[in-house]
């Protein structure tokens, strides 16, 4: 039984993560752990439940403040040994990730292999650098410095090079101060003290400097290792670069923008999530036959994963464009309108209550527009969350006998080559005062429940792939919205 404030769902996914993952609630205890945990440290699961996460480490490598930092709403990274059960150590980087109401999600990536890598280094050079190359991370390597002498790299990957934009012979037999900001290197230079007095400390912030001059913000993870027989410090940059942007942003924002910014964030992170189910639905379809009972249910899952997978993207691009969007037409599909606007109704049917008669028709001719398809569903999700709020609003106060509806109609209109989609309901109708308005950025009658973007990202949908969202209404009877778009022939057939 899930007794955690979490969905099902949710903890089904993360305990089919690679990675091991847990849960610690705001006393710092375990309340879950998925099945990759227990295998790779060996406790029994119900031992480790109820446990404090500091009982699982090594009595001098304790994350700091990292994880009052996590409690508090602030995410944090931390490189850390932990004991497995046999008595063996494994070095793991660590995430710490708010999940709200006091729970902190641990990530944790084993770099045991990787640091055993490196003090093996000049027994195994050939695999060692063979192991460096496949790490995605920016990194380097450099020996530690003797008698004042600066400290010169020895080793960057081909992530690093990327990042700063600079060729590795830019990069060797340099000191490494030349490519970090002069303001950080006090503080950097103390960090990479303690870490290799082998002092606990929480991964510092850094910005590098590219050969363009531009910065990149990113998170230094250091620890100390042998390289070629010698005592050095590796380092690696996690890129961090858009969340300041974004944080950034978020400050000199108003309230407004803010939520904008925020959804961004969220949608991103939703986007990672949405690829790891994609992926585990793909293995699931590979080794499933296709006349097995639940493969028409996995298939019908994916569709629906990928579907908010491009709505999450969406969102995303979006935010980061402050909500300018480009020409969509390059990207447009020949649509048949019946199918995506069947899909919007067997989306939102499951999500407005049976007392809302909704309709449907879509005449007996297909009829096709040039428009993105997933653009499409969005506009019309959006639309029929409009229609469903104004019923319920309008039921709420009704004189006996309302019965709300929603009716979504498709129909061709060749003499202006549009083909128009029209979503109708009889709810509360838009009020003359606030009629001019809808369409503005961020208004919303919906008090904190709405960030007032819907109906602008609809006409702007509408508009970029070559039509118009337009609206009539009148006060107590209800509104229809008309979505005209670009009339296309259908597949095969020639547009003229």
């Amino acid at each position: 039984m899930n007794d955690l404030p979490f969905p099902e769902q949710l903890l089904t996914l993360l305990n089919a993560s690679v990675d091991p993952l847990g849960i610690v609630d705001a006393d710092g205890r375990y309340v879950w752990v998925n099945d990759v945990s227990v295998r790779a440290f060996g406790y029994p699961r119900e031992e480790v439940l109820g446990s404090h996460f500091r009982e699982h480490l090594l009595p001098d490598d304790g994350p700091h403040n990292t994880m009052s930092d996590a409690l508090a709403g602030h995410p944090g990274m931390v490189v850390r040994r932990v004991q497995c059960a046999d008595g063996s150590t494994v070095v793991e980087r660590t995430e710490l990730l708010p999940l709200g109401n006091g729970y902190v999600l641990i990530h944790a990536s084993d770099l045991t292999a990787l640091y055993g890598a490196l003090d093996r280094a000049h027994e195994t050079e050939e695999r060692y650098r063979e192991l460096l190359v496949a790490v995605r991370v920016p990194m380097a390597i450099w020996w530690r410095s003797h008698e004042g002498a600066p400290p010169r790299v020895r080793y960057v990957n081909d992530a690093l090079c990327a990042l700063l934009e600079r060729p590795a012979e830019a990069l060797l037999d340099h000191n490494p101060a030349i490519w970090v900001q002069p303001s950080d290197l006090s503080d950097v230079t103390e960090h990479l003290v303690r870490v290799a007095e082998g002092e606990p400390s929480a991964p510092a912030r850094v910005q590098l400097r590219r050969a363009n001059g531009s910065i990149a913000s990113c998170l230094l993870v250091a620890a100390p290792v042998t390289y070629e027989g010698r005592p050095a410090m590796s380092a690696q940059f996690v890129d961090i670069s858009e969340e300041v942007r974004l944080r950034d942003l978020a400050s000199r924002s108003d309230a407004a923008d803010l939520a904008l910014t925020v959804a961004g964030g969220i949608a991103h992170d939703f986007g990672n999530i949405f690829t790891g189910l994609l992926a585990y639905l793909d293995f699931a379809t590979e080794l499933m036959d296709d006349g097995a009972p639940a493969a028409p249910h996995v298939r019908s899952a994916r569709l629906a994963a990928e579907r908010a997978s491009v709505l999450t993207r969406a969102l995303r691009d979006y935010s980061t464009s402050a909500g300018q969007l480009t020409d969509t037409r390059r990207g447009a599909d020949v649509v048949r309108l019946a199918d995506v606007v069947n899909e919007a109704y067997t989306i939102m049917r499951a999500a407005i209550a049976r007392t809302v008669s909704m309709t449907v028709h879509v005449g007996e001719e297909p009829v096709y527009a040039l428009v993105p398809s997933d653009s499409l569903l969005r506009v019309l999700v959006n639309l029929l969350v409009n229609a469903r709020d104004a019923t319920l609003e309008r039921a709420a106060t009704a004189e006996p006998g309302y019965r709300p509806s929603i009716a979504l109609n498709v129909e061709a209109r060749p003499s202006d080559r549009r083909a128009v989609v029209t979503v109708t309901d009889n709810g509360t109708g838009i009020p003359d005062a606030i009629a001019e308005r809808i369409f503005d950025t961020h208004f919303t009658t919906k008090g904190k429940g709405g960030s007032g973007l819907g109906l602008t990202v609809a006409r702007d949908l509408a508009r970029a792939a070559g039509g118009d969202l337009t609206f009539s209404s009148k006060r107590g009877e209800g509104t229809t919205f008309a979505l005209a778009l670009p009339l296309a022939p259908p597949l095969g057939e020639d547009a003229s």
